[in-house]
């Protein structure tokens, strides 16, 4: 949980001053060079560099070549601050399970097609330290809190499968999670472009999940995802 509101506190700007080096010395710092880190205009950079002076988070000293800046303990307490909520909000989310229960629904067979073309193939490989069976198993979500959290779990989290260009066709990227499948390592796969709808899952797995499960249409599969 956050300890307080980081609204009206430049901390967008505090940020790039400490990756600048301004937390252990006096760094100069050209309003160009700070700009740019911040996606902004050297005049909006400049506005906001004033605001930290006034409130007490860095020291600067203005002369005719540029300025030199470093952060105060004040803005040093306040990056602790928000390292530590942080820190908590992604510990939180190391352990965090998501779990979906699904019926095994045949697909129209292009699983085999894209798991083996060598540009998702190897990135599968190298992210998951399996060779994943040339197939994927789908399946169908019942529950409302299912389809729900199949949603928001897209959205975030994951690793990602890159895109590729073979020949003239192009393949979008992939977002990758491992899972445990009724205990068998495997993963969970959501292609950018696909034609199932979102209470349809994809599995993958080094083995056939049909068989090593003893899976047919309409078979219940429980699958736990770390989000």
């Amino acid at each position: 949980m956050l300890t307080r509101s980081y609204q009206g506190m430049e901390i967008e700007t505090l940020v790039p001053l400490a990756r600048l080096g301004c937390c252990n010395d006096v760094i100069n710092v050209s309003s160009a060079e700070l700009a740019r880190e911040l996606g902004v205009s050297q005049q909006t950079t400049s506005r906001k560099l004033k605001k930290l002076e006034e409130e007490g988070y860095i020291h600067r000293d203005i002369h005719p070549r540029g300025q030199r800046i470093v952060i105060s303990q004040k803005g040093i307490d306040e990056l602790m601050r928000l390292k530590k909520d942080l820190d908590a909000i992604f510990e939180a989310r190391r352990d965090h399970i998501v779990t979906f229960n699904g019926e095994v629904v045949s697909g129209l067979g292009e699983g085999k097609y894209y798991v083996t073309l060598p540009g998702y193939y190897r990135q599968f490989e190298e992210l998951l330290g399996f060779e994943p069976y040339p197939g994927t198993l789908n399946l169908r979500l019942k529950k409302g809190e299912d389809i729900k959290a199949r949603h928001m779990l897209q959205e975030t989290g994951g690793m990602e499968v890159k895109g590729f260009r073979n020949g003239n066709r192009t393949f979008g990227p992939v977002r990758v999670y491992r899972a445990d499948i009724e205990g068998v390592e495997g993963a969970f796969i959501i292609p950018k472009r696909t034609h199932h709808g979102i209470d349809t899952i994809e599995l993958i797995a080094p083995v056939r999940l049909r068989d090593r499960l003893g899976l047919k249409d309409g078979s219940s599969v429980t699958v736990k995802i770390k989000a």
